[in-house]
């Protein structure tokens, strides 16, 4: 049979993990090499979306090729006045045009749901611990080392944790206080309550997890510091940047890397 084509099945529950299936074709379906090929290649997709991959090493992998790859790390989401925003225009261009660009819109959603994913995984690991929902959000501007808080995904997280009713409060040594309610504006947020610590390190015993959202080079050193030193239960990093550390007792989880 010609032109038949072959299916992946692969689906993402409620909490982020792939399950899927291929179809089991009878040899007929399959005629030639190309067609043998093809199947055999979706069965390895179906079994990378299954697999716990380290997005980070697979990405440090593919760059290593010396031309013709670009690497991007993945993170808690997009933020600032472009790349949140930008897509939309062009997506309501192409409307207007009567084309559609899925793959644009997947990914807007996409980024829409990896702040609800994020604060699932913490959830879930701090009700097999037994502890209580507490955690500090670290890193509220939308890119390293700057004062911009726009579009942020660190205020998305924020907003997550506090509609499962988390203890929440925020760290980010470039936060002004006096411009909070700026900063909601630009986040979209009519009100959000949370409490900006002033010294993490001293206030971070009140707590069961960090959020890394954002790595600042001021928060280097004091954040591989508490990782090292076990000062809180649970570290999610965001970002990938923080290695492993087989002394600390804290329990690091990173994102791309369940």
């Amino acid at each position: 049979m010609k032109n038949t084509l072959f299916t992946v099945y692969i689906e993402q529950d409620e909490d982020g993990v792939f399950t899927g299936s291929i179809p089991v074709l009878p040899s007929c379906h399959a005629e030639g090499k190309t067609q043998k090929e093809m199947l055999k290649n979706l069965q390895q997709v179906l079994k990378l979306c299954l697999r716990n991959v380290n997005v980070k090493e697979v990405i440090a992998a593919a760059a290593t090729k010396p031309f013709g790859f670009m690497p991007f790390y993945p993170g808690a989401g997009a933020g600032g006045h472009c790349i949140p925003k930008d897509p939309i225009f062009l997506l309501e261009s192409a409307r207007e045009n009567n084309l559609q660009f899925s793959s644009i819109k997947e990914a807007l959603r996409t980024n829409l749901f990896v702040p609800k994913y994020i604060v699932g995984s913490i959830e879930e690991i701090l009700d097999n611990l037994k502890l209580e929902k507490s955690v500090v959000v670290c890193g509220l501007a939308y890119k390293p080392d700057i004062e911009d808080m726009r579009d942020s995904p660190g205020f998305k997280i924020l907003n997550e944790f506090n509609n499962r009713n988390f203890k929440i409060s925020a760290y980010d040594p470039y936060f002004k206080k006096e411009l909070k309610a700026k900063y909601l504006v630009e986040n979209y947020l009519e009100s959000l309550e949370f409490f900006v610590l002033n010294d993490l390190e001293k206030q971070l015993k009140e707590y069961n997890c960090i959020c890394i959202v954002q790595h600042h080079t001021k928060t280097k050193f004091l954040l591989n510091r508490i990782y090292k030193n076990s000062e809180i239960p649970v570290i999610f990093d965001c970002q990938n940047q923080l290695k492993t550390n087989s002394g600390s007792k804290s329990v690091l989880m990173r994102f791309g890397n369940r």
